[in-house]
């Protein structure tokens, strides 16, 4: 099942936890209030196959390049057309590339990766396909081979959703928490490194959570071992800045209620700080001394301590979870 189709049983009320890789859709998905939060799991890549012989010259150009060609030779190309994450990203690339396809020589299959990269070989034609499929399959796919690989924009990271149990009272919430802790853990994350290594002679995925330090990042393709991708870093600072500049609607909006509720802690801070500070500054009484002393040590307490508690009382978990207190309500 593609990413596209389990977000929309998610939104109906139909999965508990995705394991998804679209982080546009993963974003969305949340921010609509269907995702409780999105999580780091593990991530790949996606290459780029095609006949050895390579009738477009698409071999070892940069992926929208490499595209390019294939358009302009209208040179046979596979797309799942399912709206999947891995459809969505070589949309993603055409749009790079500056074009839509279209024409006989865009094959659209409906259907999944496998069954796409199946009709690839028999037709000799070019497609993107994730790198555990590619290994899973590429014996029944003997007339293909990789062509391109390594782009930053070929970076296939996927993520873990427990679906909110605001949205529809019957999910197994506590299960689908459980998973997602355990996807997350160093176990999970162990086995995550080793699947496929024994049976295919490479990982299919590689972890990216840090309970694991010795996998978490290592042999990341076209990366350094034990290092974050610079590509996948230097994308999330693209789209940061395509976010924020420059400012729209939404986000002025949530500039002003942050600077509200900011504003409206200090105010409701001041009202009773300012009368207790001169009370304790003007006033002489027993046990002044010991008081300023303990008010000076409340004061040398670092600010991340304080918010830290503060999170932990107010948390889900906490004690004062039930109140509903750890989101500020939207404009």
């Amino acid at each position: 099942m593609g990413t596209g189709q389990a977000m929309r049983l998610a939104r109906d009320g139909n999965a508990d936890v995705l394991l998804v890789h679209d982080r546009a859709a993963e974003e969305r998905f949340v921010a609509d209030g269907f995702g409780l939060e999105r999580l780091d799991v593990m991530h790949n890549d996606f290459v780029l196959v095609g006949p050895p012989d390579d009738p477009a010259g698409a071999g070892g150009l940069d992926t929208a390049a490499a595209f390019r060609k294939i358009a302009a030779a209208a040179a046979p190309f596979a797309s799942r057309g399912d709206d999947s994450g891995t459809h969505k990203k070589e949309l993603k690339i055409w749009q790079a590339a500056g074009i839509r396809p279209s024409g006989p020589w865009y094959l659209e299959s409906g259907t999944g990766m496998e069954a796409t990269l199946r009709i690839a070989s028999e037709k000799a034609a070019y497609c993107l396909v994730d790198r555990a499929t590619w290994l899973s399959h590429q014996k029944e796919a003997e007339a293909l081979a990789i062509l391109a690989q390594g782009d930053p924009q070929l970076f296939n990271p996927y993520s873990v959703i427990v679906v909110s149990p605001a949205k529809f009272s019957w999910l197994n919430t506590r299960l689908a928490t459980r998973f997602a802790e355990f996807i997350r853990s160093a176990e999970g994350q162990a086995i995550i490194r080793d699947f496929g290594k024994e049976r295919f002679g490479a990982p299919l995925f590689f972890p990216r959570c840090r309970s694991l330090k010795d996998a978490c990042g290592s042999g990341a393709p076209g990366g350094a071992g034990g290092n974050l991708d610079m590509g996948y870093i230097l994308d999330g600072l693209r789209q940061g800045a395509a976010l924020l500049l420059p400012p729209g609607r939404e986000i002025l909006q949530v500039i002003a209620l942050s600077l509200v509720v900011s504003g409206t802690a200090t105010v409701l801070a001041s009202l009773a700080a300012i009368p207790a500070a001169l009370f304790l500054a003007l006033k002489e009484f027993r046990g002044k001394r010991l008081l300023v002393g303990l008010v000076n040590t409340a004061m040398a307490v670092p600010a991340v301590l304080i918010g830290l508690l503060v999170y932990g009382m107010v948390s889900r978990r906490g004690p004062l979870g039930a109140l509903g207190l750890l989101f500020t309500p939207g404009p």
